[in-house]
């Protein structure tokens, strides 16, 4: 009989439970009866029957809602919009020369698309063996991103408490979403790699124009992120990628639904932009690849970057 989805995970997650911790005392934890993660103080977590886990303290509201992530998914998985940024994703994990398995966390994953291709890539084209692990603070997004099928850990978690070991990871991913460098910092083994995807001046500057047009938000600079990366990380590589993406007008509307462009907009103002030509928009991000700096201290990392990322 085929096993549910809550004992896949529960089962994956099993492989890997000497990486995580709780999150709240910060004490190991062990797979128990492929349905609960306990920890040693007896602090005890359900995976639930979709197959991921809750894993915040403390509730959290955010603006991220199912619409937002089923045109998220929708618009990622039904065109090419991100595929370039994903394939130089791979192209940089794989030449880390990481031993099997490769152990990558998407820190604030949202419906998982990224992760899903890039954990695909990895294994079609690369031949690596990998294990996956995403984790937000939308429960709407990781309920999308564990209907997936397949082997991944997926958790409702805090960036600022994340619940995984010091030294556990070889990779963190963080694509236009928040950072907190000092946890970035524990999580990553001394060879690992953080990358981080940035928008530059020209993403989806069809959507801004039209939005923000004859103000000061109708141009954008992300050079205070990138200064930030640079002073908590070692950057060692940039990769600036632009390109134009053809949508028609059921992509456009999965666009329009997804970006927080529009959210400040009231429904007159939100036809008027559907409305308008965008079936070419243009991606322009910038992926920056950092290692851990040698004798710096974890208390010493500036402040998490909490500033929402996709303009």
């Amino acid at each position: 009989m085929k096993e549910r989805k809550q004992q896949v995970r529960a089962r994956f997650a099993k492989r890997f439970e000497h990486k995580l911790q709780c999150p709240l005392c910060k004490q190991a934890v062990e797979v128990m009866d492929l349905r609960h993660l306990v920890c040693v103080n007896g602090h005890t977590f359900d995976f639930a029957k979709q197959g991921y886990i809750h894993l915040m303290t403390a509730a959290h509201h955010t603006k991220y809602n199912k619409d937002l992530f089923e045109s998220r998914r929708n618009l990622m998985g039904r065109t090419a919009f991100f595929d370039q940024v994903c394939e130089n994703i791979v192209q940089v994990i794989a030449d880390g020369r990481f031993t099997s398995p490769i152990t990558i966390l998407d820190a604030g994953c949202g419906e998982g698309s990224h992760l899903q291709h890039i954990g695909q890539l990895l294994r079609e084209d690369k031949q690596l063996d990998v294990a996956c692990f995403g984790m937000d603070i939308a429960k709407e997004g990781i309920l999308s991103a564990a209907k997936q099928e397949g082997d991944a850990f997926w958790a409702v978690a805090d960036l600022a408490n994340v619940p995984f070991q010091s030294d556990a990871l070889d990779v963190v991913l963080n694509i236009l979403s928040p950072s907190n460098y000092r946890e970035f910092n524990r999580l990553l083994k001394q060879d690992g790699l953080l990358l981080k995807v940035v928008p530059q001046h020209g993403y989806l500057r069809e959507i801004r124009e039209l939005v923000y047009q004859g103000s000061d938000k109708q141009t954008y600079s992300n050079d205070q992120t990138i200064a930030r990366f640079d002073e908590n990380f070692q950057l060692i590589e940039r990769i600036r990628l632009t390109y134009p993406i053809h949508l028609n007008k059921e992509a456009q509307a999965w666009l329009l639904e997804m970006t927080p462009l529009t959210w400040s907009l009231d429904s007159d103002s939100r036809q008027h932009i559907i409305e308008q030509d965008m079936s070419t928009i243009t991606i322009d991000v910038e992926i920056l690849v950092g290692r851990k700096k040698q004798g710096v201290a974890r208390t010493s990392l500036a402040k998490p970057d909490t500033a929402l990322q996709e303009p």
